[in-house]
């Protein structure tokens, strides 16, 4: 009886922790997106820089924010609301390596099945999510609704 209840509690907290390390990934990848979202936002260089990729950080300055599909990505931020709408996952695997992605959905486009999110990702080389290209796009909402809701191995 003793080693039922000894695997039950083993049991419970594996599942348990996996839970605790799923809603850590979450609220990280939302504090992220947010950063993001700010730093786009205030046009804060230093704030983009710290979350994007080693490649991305060499293009970063001032005149970043000035490109024009950047300004359209700018006047949509600031007309924002403030909420997440959504998390969604993909995790890609190409010889031993893998990447993950994480699409945050923030914001829709009017009269179009379109929506903006902040794109992020996180190879198995790195503990760090970062900004995916420009860290913000636009996608359909049914490419959205396809993604994981969590974070698979």
């Amino acid at each position: 009886m003793k080693k039922v209840t000894l695997i039950l509690t083993v049991v419970a907290l594996l599942f348990s922790t996996n839970i605790l390390a799923q809603e850590n990934t979450s609220e990280n990848v939302e504090k992220i997106a947010r950063e993001v979202l700010k730093a786009y936002k205030t046009q804060d260089v230093e704030l983009l820089k710290k979350n994007a990729s080693g490649i991305l950080k060499q293009a970063i300055s001032e005149s970043y924010f000035k490109d024009k599909d950047i300004k359209k990505y700018i006047k949509v931020i600031n007309e924002w609301d403030g909420k997440i709408r959504g998390i969604g996952y993909e995790t890609v695997h190409f010889g031993n390596r893998t990447m993950q992605s994480a699409t945050v959905y923030f914001a829709d486009v009017p009269k179009s099945s379109d929506i903006y999110v902040v794109t992020l990702s996180h190879s198995d080389k790195s503990d760090h999510w970062v900004m995916f290209a420009k860290g913000i796009d636009k996608i359909k909402k049914e490419e959205f609704d396809s993604l994981d809701k969590t974070l698979s191995d």
